[in-house]
């Protein structure tokens, strides 16, 4: 890729509208000084000092930071949260980076799925992961809130070029994408073939018809119960999803590209360098979001890819404070990369 067609493709994503649906959650990071540790004379063990604590959106809330980090123009929320103080910390930190939030509703017959991460400080050295706790809806959603939803977004349609669906509720059904969410996007996005509908589900890969899915290699072989033993080329892994989604679909393969299968076949995207450091989730997050936003600003299926690919060199190179790769990084990377050959 020329570094104009890669100015003239990010150009546009100031024009967007692209709206993100599904499940939403708020993580928090809470960071323990060991140095302030006191007897406890209730719980048995020491009490550990919070130095620090913070909130960032999760769930989908990590491909809205990449949006609003790549430009877009207008990046819709539409999901539901709980009536409770979680709830209203995820709105806020959605509106803090950019995003719309005028289609996220509340009820008050679910809570707001939370991740908390505990770190530890030792005396020296990094901070170390000692706990992740989970919350999240152990109960179906309730038929009214799918109605509403379901109103909320085709009310989204009427200016959205692309719609991303994240699906990431471990128990069917408790989650925003019920099953029946999940049959009225599948025949939307048949339906509105101007608008890019994107599946986004490591658990449900290959229920999301019509849509353009990016899973990873893994996620793929298991979808379609292959096993290592099958030995399958990821290129015909790509083409065997493809020709059950009826729709575009990218092998993701870290920092081994990525596989593209369409009309025109499987072939393999080259990928960029980049030393591998940070989060994969992270830099995974960074390249369908970019990949998506590439597809509605009118990027040929390989460029979307590409750039993606591009994205994720960025990304993985980020230790600590994970921030989504802006223009001017991706521009950069290409810039360095053109360079060098």
């Amino acid at each position: 890729m020329k570094l104009e067609r890669l100015d003239e493709i990010l150009a546009r994503f100031r024009t967007l509208t692209i709206c993100v649906f599904g499940d939403f959650s708020l993580d928090r990071y809470l960071d323990l000084e060991c140095a302030e540790a006191a007897p406890d004379n209730v719980a048995d063990g020491p009490t550990y000092q919070v130095s620090q604590a913070r909130s960032e959106p999760g769930g989908g809330g990590k491909l809205v930071a990449n949006l609003c980090a790549l430009g877009v123009g207008a990046v819709r929320v539409t999901s539901c949260i709980g009536v409770d103080g979680e709830g209203f910390e995820l709105a806020h930190t959605l509106a803090r980076i950019g995003a719309e939030t005028s289609a996220l509703l509340e009820s008050s017959q679910m809570h707001t799925p939370t991740r908390f991460h505990v770190f530890f400080r030792p005396p020296d050295g990094p901070p170390k992961m000692l706990h992740r706790l989970e919350m999240r809806n152990r109960s179906p959603l309730a038929a009214e809130t799918e109605q509403e939803l379901l109103r909320e977004l085709r009310a989204a349609l009427a200016d959205a070029g692309a719609v991303l669906v994240v699906d990431e509720a471990p128990v069917a059904n408790c989650g925003i994408v019920t099953d029946r969410i999940r049959r009225e996007l599948c025949d939307l996005a048949a339906a509105h073939p101007e608008v890019i509908f994107f599946g986004h589900s490591a658990l449900r890969t290959t229920a999301f018809q019509n849509m353009v899915t990016m899973p990873s290699l893994k996620t793929a072989a298991e979808a379609l119960n292959l096993s290592p033993e099958d030995a399958v080329k990821p290129t015909e892994v790509a083409q065997r999803l493809y020709q059950h989604m009826t729709a575009p679909v990218y092998l993701f393969l870290g920092t081994q590209g990525t596989v593209l299968a369409d009309d025109g076949g499987a072939r393999q995207l080259p990928s960029y360098p980049g030393e591998a450091q940070g989060e994969v989730t992270f830099a995974y997050d960074a390249a369908v979001a970019i990949l998506l936003a590439a597809l509605s600003a009118g990027a040929a299926p390989d460029e979307a890819g590409l750039m993606a690919n591009l994205a994720f060199s960025v990304a993985i190179e980020e230790v600590g404070v994970l921030t989504p790769p802006t223009p001017r990084q991706l521009r950069k990377r290409l810039e360095a990369h053109l360079g060098a050959k």
